[in-house]
């Protein structure tokens, strides 16, 4: 089920990526602005819950150090792998096209301290998801209760951050992790079963529906707008957990599994497949808003497959490529 969640999850993520401003029509942007409400923070709450079921019961000096390496290993050398990729490729595409996020002056600020807010905005998961495994043990030292957990972590996403370090990023989808521990100490999503399962999407849906109705009538990020967004963020990767349960169920859809696999993978790579593609088909072909959509299609899955295959037949092969490009050592699911 979780990896079918991922493969909803991903598939969202690289729709939502896909932007033309000068050519999309509305109902593209719509599209893109209610999958931008939960897509990641579906895989924060996903996060949460692989953790869950994760050994880590006590945390000592030892323990959390040993943690913490692990994880930075896992998040941190796909990060920088990708962004020095990112960094090249983009610095000699830009010498020819027009990048939505060039290379600037910048350029190790942003991949130290925020990478959201430069050329690489995509690797602000793996920076936030660090931080966030960071936290979640120090916060867990301290109070024991996940339920407890969730409600500190809301009223401390409600509050200014600041943006170095991600730590914007890391309070905000804190909640969303936390949520994903408490689901998976507390209920067992895989012996649910369909009936169970639609009526909780049908719930979900429509809380996420009235949500989302009110959050446009609301034109000031206000209290009550910030709890509708994380109202939006849980309601909606709810939806998308309980749907994922219900295909398996079914047998439908299988190849959603493997685009769950292979998450991890396109998630890293699919900006840099599908730039190349789009700066193909928008600044040199220069399609008009006719073939938004055709352009869509051809270009998102090529953000999909495209990493699929590389993942297969180059990643997986090479344990050093694996080590470096995803974070895992050889034999182990990415």
């Amino acid at each position: 089920m979780v990896y079918l969640a991922k493969g909803l999850g991903i598939l969202f993520v690289v729709i939502g990526h896909y932007e033309l401003p000068k050519i999309e029509p509305e109902y593209w942007v719509e599209i893109r602005k209610v999958l931008y409400s939960f897509h990641m923070p579906l895989f924060m709450m996903l996060a949460g819950y692989l953790f869950g079921f994760s050994k880590l019961k006590t945390i000592s000096q030892k323990t959390y150090l040993e943690f913490l390496n692990k994880k930075f290993q896992r998040l941190c050398f796909p990060y920088i792998t990708i962004a020095v990729s990112i960094l090249a490729l983009k610095y000699f595409a830009g010498i020819f096209f027009t990048l939505q996020h060039p290379i600037t002056k910048n350029v190790w600020k942003y991949i130290l301290l925020n990478p959201l807010e430069g050329f690489a905005p995509l690797l602000w998961f793996l920076y936030t998801l660090f931080i966030i495994f960071a936290l979640y043990p120090l916060i867990k030292i301290l109070v024991k209760k996940e339920i407890i957990i969730l409600f500190i972590t809301i009223m401390l996403s409600l509050l200014s951050w600041p943006k170095a370090f991600c730590l914007n990023l890391a309070f905000y989808n804190l909640p969303y992790f936390v949520f994903g521990v408490f689901i998976a100490r507390h209920f067992s999503l895989e012996t649910l079963n369909t009936s169970i399962n639609t009526v909780w999407l049908l719930v979900s849906l429509i809380v996420f529906s009235i949500a989302y109705i009110g959050s446009e009538f609301l034109l000031t990020f206000n209290l009550i707008s910030k709890l509708l967004v994380i109202v939006l963020a849980i309601s909606g990767s709810i939806a998308c957990i309980f749907l994922a349960s219900i295909i398996s169920q079914l047998k439908i859809l299988s190849t959603l599994k493997v685009f769950g696999i292979y998450s991890a993978t396109i998630y890293l790579l699919h900006t840099l497949t599908m730039g190349p593609i789009k700066i193909l088909l928008s600044q040199i072909l220069n399609l008009t808003k006719a073939y938004f959509l055709l352009t869509a299609i051809i270009v998102c899955s090529a953000g999909v497959f495209i990493p699929i295959i590389i993942d297969k037949y180059f990643i997986r092969p090479n344990p050093l490529i694996l080590r470096f490009v995803l974070g895992v050592k050889a034999n182990k699911t990415c």
